[in-house]
């Protein structure tokens, strides 16, 4: 039996997981414009690891973060959306989005 490989491009982590580990840099900041290690924090990394990387690269690739200049970072209005998108019809259209973005 073969087993299906996903390209090495696709996000590193599934969008449902992906929104769960947003939530927590977004009920730590909002929509501030934080470090990238503070971020990786955030998610429970000590620091700037290979695996925090990854994390936050497939959450730049579902549009849910965004760089903003070197080392910094904010989440975006699509996460915020999903997150506490109001009505039904704004979230789901938010998830669409984010789920379609890689």
């Amino acid at each position: 039996m073969s087993t299906r490989m996903r390209s090495p491009n696709f996000p590193g982590i599934p969008l449902d997981q992906a929104v769960k580990m947003v939530e927590q840099i977004f009920d730590n900041n909002r929509q501030a414009v934080i470090m990238r290690e503070d971020a990786a924090k955030d998610l429970g990394y000590s620091g700037l690891t290979g695996r925090s990387l990854k994390i936050l690269g497939a959450l730049n690739q579902y549009d849910l973060i965004e760089n903003v200049e070197k080392g910094k970072l904010r989440v975006t209005d699509t996460a915020k959306d999903i997150l506490h998108g109001y009505p039904d019809s704004v979230r789901l259209d938010a998830l669409h989005k984010a789920g379609n973005a890689p």
